[in-house]
């Protein structure tokens, strides 16, 4: 069956504002303006991904991509696993997409998928931070379904869980969320 997967990562070597929002101490005499705050010399995430097709009917769409679903996944790590100064320290996604399993839309270039995606939230924000934002684990469920209404419109009905990074500015409250999305290609 067909499939993919992929390696990738960035490496960044400049200065980021440490995540524990330490100020730096005070030099004398003190420059006019804000304190400073100490700083990573350095960041990096790696991730890995893929996409396999489980099933495979009908003949290629337009662009030569086999009609079918399957299963996708991706994973990355920042940072160490600390995510300082990334937010996150890593990351896993992982799902199942594909051409629509209805028989009587094969062929007309609808498309589903349904995933889940987990983020930990970095390991060493500061006191301050904690105070006000309250950080902690993301959480995300997505389901979609994309009509092909006419070879030039798509309508996507979407709905999604999520539980947000931010516990703090939300009262630890979770949401759900439902959106429609229309793309017109003229």
């Amino acid at each position: 069956m067909p499939g993919e997967q992929h390696v990738g990562g960035f490496y960044k070597n400049e200065d980021q504002l440490d995540l524990s929002f330490t100020p730096l101490p005070p030099t004398y005499p003190e420059p006019p303006g804000p304190p400073g705050f100490v700083t990573r010399p350095e960041t990096y995430a790696i991730f890995y991904g893929f996409d396999q097709y489980l099933a495979t009917y009908g003949s290629p769409d337009a662009r030569g991509n086999p009609e079918g679903w399957g299963v996708f996944g991706r994973a990355s790590i920042a940072d160490g696993a600390t995510g300082n100064p990334n937010f996150a320290a890593w990351h896993a996604s992982a799902g199942i997409g594909g051409s629509s399993p209805l028989k009587c839309r094969r062929g007309k270039g609808d498309r589903f998928g349904i995933g889940y995606a987990y983020t930990a939230t970095s390991t060493e924000y500061g006191a301050k931070p904690q105070f006000l934002f309250g950080p902690r684990d993301a959480q995300n469920i997505e389901m979609y379904y994309r009509y092909q209404l006419t070879p030039a419109i798509e309508v996507t009905p979407d709905v999604q869980w999520v539980q947000g990074m931010l516990g703090g500015l939300t009262n630890g409250d979770d949401a759900f969320v439902g959106g429609i999305r229309l793309n017109m290609k003229l």
